[in-house]
């Protein structure tokens, strides 16, 4: 598998066309499911995203379908949404959205939201954040 996520990130920097991108980020994203990712292989997958955010092919579909990888036994898809977040000032609403997540009366969403800020955390200082010591004593 990490073979094939290194090949995806050179497609990736080297492919013009979008289709190609759409479709080989949806395949990664169906990886990323996966908990065989590990070690060096799941280094490559988030070198995979960090270069898709950097060339800004990542879609707000392509970050749903992420975000729908999360779950407490599949955390890989948190910290490649927080990479792309950090990366991508596109997407720098997602903040928002991570935020409203972990506030949710869904216990789903909320351990999304939680880990995907935790993970957001490791890259960037949020202690500027007012939201999160709130948001930390709620939940823990």
């Amino acid at each position: 598998m990490e073979l094939a996520l290194r090949v995806a990130t050179h497609v990736v920097l080297a492919a013009p066309t979008a289709n190609a991108h759409k479709l080989i980020t949806n395949k990664v994203i169906e990886a990323s499911k996966s908990q065989l990712v590990q070690g060096s292989c799941l280094v490559q997958l988030f070198g995979f995203f960090k270069a898709a955010a950097e060339r800004k092919i990542i879609d707000g579909a392509a970050i749903s379908l992420l975000m729908n990888t999360v779950t407490l036994k599949t955390q890989h898809g948190a910290a490649c949404v927080a990479i792309i977040v950090q990366t991508d000032q596109a997407h720098s609403a997602m903040r928002s959205q991570i935020l409203a997540l972990s506030k949710s009366q869904l216990k789903d969403d909320q351990v999304k939201g939680v880990l995907c800020l935790g993970e957001l955390g490791t890259l960037e200082d949020l202690s500027g954040e007012t939201q999160i010591l709130d948001l930390i004593l709620n939940n823990f």
